[in-house]
């Protein structure tokens, strides 16, 4: 990010040095600010010059130089220092988008003191206190707005790469539902996350799998849990959970929330979130994270219905071309028929060899191909001679 806090500083030393060429203030001292303004031009060429060299704390104080430049053209801008102090909003909103949530509150509380001092330092500016108030409150608020919307925005990419590390990280797509409840509970800072499906009676929903203690799973027996939780399952539509028991002005009555998982068009699970303390609304990380892992759950599933269709099939293929081949070299052996027994045994080991090959060529595949040595046997099997056969 050194590149955009030179853009900054090269950007405000143009806007301050412009000002000094249009109508201005006789009470202006311009050689103090021209010294800023060459200051900021020199800092922005070293940014640019050493960019990716400087760690977090070098440009921490790097902005904090800017902060102080900006706080000699509020002393020596005359009656511009309101103009000036404008510059401050920047050093609050590039704070809390690159640097930690207290890097940037320090950074922020710096600007709006510097901003005080400026004012009160310089006696041209008419009720300074306002001028202050209006600044540093300006200040706060962009800082703030600025971190909350980069939470936002950092914290649905981390969804996005947990979701990703699943989808590549899980060898048998069975695991998902730990894994699922696991990483949502932990992504919406609930007590309690739970994968549940229609119970056996097919009377309500139970839990299958669950992130989080015994205790806190009771939040989603309750029967207003349980309606809402079957109404997110029958109309595929998501439902917040309310404890009616719990309701006031300050602690709310949201509970959990309930997330369908769908496939085909029809919902087969539900993801459920629950708090112990109630809120007064689901929070909108919450809400986003339970739908993106629930479609991440639902592209399992189908990879776990996918496999079984393929174990049965295998299977259906191995009895009707070994099974029942061998059955046939067995009887005629039986009976006597011994040519027509070998026939029917070297039939079946050609289909065998058929059988086997395509199933390595359809399970390399996908993974790229063999390589050198993927399939030679780690020890010799009894029987064979030297060559493999």
């Amino acid at each position: 990010m050194s590149r955009g806090l030179a853009f900054l500083f090269a950007a405000g030393a143009s806007l301050v040095g412009v000002s000094l060429l249009l109508p201005h203030g006789s009470n202006t001292t311009e050689a103090s600010v021209v010294v800023a303004v060459g200051l900021a031009y020199c800092a922005a060429a070293l940014l640019v010059r050493f960019a990716g060299r400087l760690s977090a704390g070098n440009l921490q104080l790097i902005l904090a130089l800017g902060t102080v430049l900006i706080t000699v053209c509020v002393i020596y801008g005359g009656d511009s220092a309101s103009a000036y102090a404008l510059m401050y909003v920047w050093v609050a909103l590039y704070a809390a988008y690159v640097f930690t949530p207290r890097a940037a509150a320090l950074q922020t509380l710096f600007a709006a003191a510097a901003c005080a001092a400026g004012f009160l330092a310089q006696n041209d500016t008419h009720a300074p206190s306002v001028h202050w108030l209006m600044g540093a409150g300006t200040i706060v608020v962009a800082g703030l707005l600025t971190a909350s919307l980069t939470y936002q925005v950092r914290a649905h990419q981390a969804d996005l790469v947990t979701v990703a590390q699943m989808a590549n990280g899980l060898a048998d797509p069975n695991d998902f539902a730990a894994t699922t409840c696991a990483n949502l509970r932990a992504s919406a800072h609930a007590d309690v996350a739970a994968l549940l499906e229609p119970a056996v009676d097919r009377v309500g929903m139970e839990v299958v799998t669950r992130a989080g203690s015994h205790e806190t799973a009771r939040v989603f027996d309750s029967d207003s849990a349980q309606r809402a939780i079957g109404v997110a399952f029958s109309f595929a539509r998501p439902q917040p959970l309310i404890d009616p028991e719990r309701h006031g002005w300050l602690s709310g009555s949201v509970a959990g929330y309930a997330q369908p998982i769908v496939r085909d068009g029809r919902a087969v699970a539900v993801l459920a979130l629950g708090y112990t303390r109630p809120r007064r609304a689901v929070p909108e990380r919450a809400v986003t994270a339970a739908l993106l892992f629930a479609t991440e759950a639902s592209v399992a599933m189908e990879r776990a219905e996918r496999q079984r269709i393929d174990r049965q099939r295998r299977a259906i293929d191995i009895n009707d071309n070994i099974v029942q081949g061998l059955s046939v070299a067995k009887y005629a052996i039986g009976q006597g028929h011994v040519d027509e027994g070998v026939r029917a045994i070297d039939d079946t080991l050609r289909r065998a060899r058929q059988l086997i090959t395509d199933q390595l060529t359809e399970a390399t595949a996908e993974q790229g191909g063999p390589r050198p040595g993927d399939l030679v046997r780690e020890t010799r099997v009894e029987g064979l001679s030297a060559d493999g056969r």
